[in-house]
C-alpha cells in the first residue's frame, strides 16, 4: 500500500507535524495554561535554600552516604545553574559537621554556617565560599544558640525558648540575634498563654531558616503567633519595640509572606476549631488574606480552592474501618509561601494524603482574586515505612516539603523543594 504520493504526502505531513509540535510539553502548557516542569535536581536529596539576586544560581544543602563509615552521612553544599541545572564549581562536602543554613552573599560568594557536635556544647564555623574560583575560607564563630538564619557575615538570627514561662505551659519562642560572643533577645510581644488544645501549625524555630527571606523586609521580620492569629513586625534593632500588624480572631495563621518589594503581605488562615475537620470529609475553609505592608490594612480576603476533594476510604479491603483519603495535610499547609516579584501570583505548599505513597503538592494562585492557576506535583513518597528504614530516610505519609519556595526575579520560574529541587516554568500561566 502506498501512503505518500507526490505532494499529497507533504500535505498530510503538515498537520501531523503541527499536531506533534502542539502536543510538546511546553506548547501544551502554554495553550492549556499549565506549568512546565523544567527540571528536577534530586542529587544528594538537596533542599533549595537561596536563589541569587539575578536568578542565575540556586543554592542547596543536601547529604549523601559516607562510603568510609557505615550509617554515616556527608553534608553537601552545592550551587546549580538555573538555566541548565549544572553544578557550578565542586560541591563542598563536610564529613565531621553539617551545614545548617546558607545564603548568597553576592553574585559569586556563599556564606554557610556549619555545626559540629562537640562537648559540652556544639561548635560553629562560618564558611565563605567563592563557588566560581572555588576559594574556600573558614573561621570559627562563638554562638550561644543554634541560629536558623544568616543575616550577614557577623550576625545570625534564631529562636530561644522563654525561660520565664510558668510551669505547665509551652515556652514562647523568642527571636534573638547573635553577633559572636553576644546574644540579644529582641523586643517582641509578651508571652501568650499556651493553653490552646491543639499544637501549633508551624513554629518559627522550624521554619525561620527556610523562610527568613519570605518573612523579612529590611531590618524587620514579620512573625506570627498561630493562636491567637496575630502578626507582629519585630525589628532587628534591639531598642525598637514590636509593632502589631494585624489580628485574625477565631483563626489560625498557617503561613505568611512579605512580597519582595515589601509592599504586600499574604496570610493564609484556617478556622480555629480544628475539631470540625475530624468529623466531616470535606475540604476545610482556607482563606487568603492580603494586607498592605506599610499600614497592615486589609486589601482583600478570598477562599482558596484545592484540586481534589477528600473521600472516605477503607483502610484495608475487608476492614470496616474507614479514614479520610485526600485530606489536606494541616501540618504542611502553607508551611512554605511566596509572592511573585510582579505581585501577581502566590505559591504555597500543601500536602495531600494518599495512602503511604503520598505526593508533595504545591499550589499556584492569583494574588488578586485567589483563583487557583495550577497544581504542581513534587516528589512521591515511594515504598512506605519499610523502604524508609532501608534507605535510612525519615518516613512520612507524604513526601516532605522542604527548603525555600521562591519565584525567579522575572516571575517566570518557580522553585520548590521536595526530596530535591523542582523548577517550573510558569510564564505561560495567566
Amino acid at each position: 500500500m502506498r501512503i505518500w504520493k507526490g505532494n499529497m504526502g507533504f500535505k498530510w505531513l503538515i498537520p501531523i507535524l503541527v499536531c506533534l509540535v502542539g502536543t510538546s510539553p511546553f506548547s501544551q502548557a502554554v495553550e492549556k495554561n499549565r506549568a512546565v516542569l523544567v527540571r528536577s535536581m534530586k542529587k544528594d536529596s538537596a533542599r533549595p535554600v537561596d536563589l541569587s539576586s539575578d536568578g542565575r544560581y540556586i543554592l542547596t544543602i543536601g547529604e549523601r552516604k559516607n562510603p568510609e563509615r557505615s550509617g554515616a552521612r556527608l553534608s553537601v553544599l552545592a550551587v546549580y545553574e538555573t538555566e541548565k541545572g549544572n553544578n557550578v564549581g565542586k560541591p563542598v562536602i563536610e564529613a565531621e559537621g553539617s551545614f545548617i543554613t546558607a545564603i548568597f552573599d553576592d553574585s559569586r560568594r556563599v556564606l554557610a554556617l556549619k555545626m559540629q557536635l562537640t562537648k559540652p556544647r556544639p561548635s560553629y564555623a562560618l564558611l565563605e565560599w567563592d563557588f566560581v574560583s572555588e576559594r574556600l575560607g573558614e573561621r570559627p564563630v562563638q554562638l550561644a544558640f543554634t541560629p536558623q538564619c544568616i543575616l550577614n557575615n557577623r550576625q545570625f538570627a534564631g529562636i530561644v525558648p522563654d525561660r520565664n514561662t510558668p510551669k505547665g505551659r509551652v515556652p514562647q519562642e523568642l527571636l534573638t540575634v547573635s553577633e559572636e560572643n553576644s546574644l540579644r533577645i529582641l523586643r517582641q510581644p509578651s508571652a501568650i498563654p499556651s493553653d490552646y488544645p491543639y499544637p501549633r501549625f508551624h513554629s518559627p524555630s522550624a521554619l525561620l531558616g527556610d523562610n527568613c527571606s519570605a518573612w523579612r523586609w529590611k531590618d524587620n521580620i514579620l512573625l506570627a503567633n498561630t493562636s491567637p492569629g496575630d502578626l507582629h513586625w519585630i525589628s532587628f534593632q534591639p531598642d525598637k519595640d514590636p509593632i502589631r500588624c494585624h489580628s485574625f480572631p477565631g483563626e489560625i495563621i498557617c503561613g505568611h509572606a512579605v512580597s519582595p518589594d515589601g509592599s504586600l503581605i499574604a496570610v493564609v488562615t484556617i478556622d480555629r476549631d480544628l475539631d470540625k475537620l475530624t468529623r466531616v470529609a470535606e475540604v476545610p475553609p482556607v482563606f487568603l488574606n492580603l494586607l498592605r505592608a506599610e499600614t497592615c490594612k486589609p486589601m482583600g480576603r478570598t477562599l482558596l480552592h484545592f484540586p481534589e476533594k477528600p473521600a472516605w476510604r477503607r483502610s484495608a479491603p475487608l476492614s470496616r474501618k474507614k479514614s479520610i483519603d485526600n485530606g489536606l495535610f494541616l501540618h504542611q499547609l502553607a508551611s512554605r509561601i511566596a509572592i511573585s516579584p510582579d505581585n501577581k501570583k502566590l505559591a504555597l505548599a500543601y500536602g495531600i494524603f494518599k495512602s503511604s505513597d503520598g505526593d508533595a503538592y504545591f499550589g499556584l494562585y492569583s494574588l488578586s482574586d485567589g483563583r487557583r492557576l495550577a497544581t504542581l506535583r513534587g516528589s512521591k513518597n515511594r515504598g512506605g515505612l519499610l523502604q524508609g528504614l532501608r534507605s535510612e530516610e525519615i518516613w512520612a505519609p507524604s513526601a516532605p516539603i522542604s527548603g525555600m519556595l521562591r519565584f525567579s526575579p522575572d516571575s517566570r520560574m518557580l522553585y520548590a523543594g521536595s526530596k530535591g529541587v523542582f523548577q517550573w516554568d510558569i510564564s505561560g500561566i495567566k
